[in-house]
């Protein structure tokens, strides 16, 4: 399913996850594969515990860090489509 900034989105159940420092270490449970996320993928990793639009997450990092709004969006459409992808997040439908 494409993923824009109106959609909602959440963690997938089918995962646990632990934070180390400033990183996110990830397991799906489903096919066995570890990932990691930095600093700013930790933040969209946070917010994606309870489920939100894609436009909470762009503007929490951009509030957080130091990158344009219009790159900022571009680059979470991205990861979110590449977590969907390894089946680490869901989209909500109503």
């Amino acid at each position: 399913m494409l993923i824009t900034p109106a959609t909602r989105v959440r963690a997938t159940s089918d995962q646990v996850s632990s934070e180390l420092g400033k990183e996110v270490v990830i397991l799906q449970l489903a096919n066995g594969l570890y990932y990691g996320l930095d600093e700013v993928g930790v933040e969209i990793w946070r917010k994606l515990q309870d489920g939100c639009l894609v436009s909470d997450i762009v503007a929490a990092i951009t509030e957080k860090f130091d990158v344009e709004a219009a790159r900022c969006e571009t680059d979470v459409l991205r990861i979110l489509d590449e977590m969907q992808k390894a089946q680490l997040v869901v989209v909500e439908t109503a």
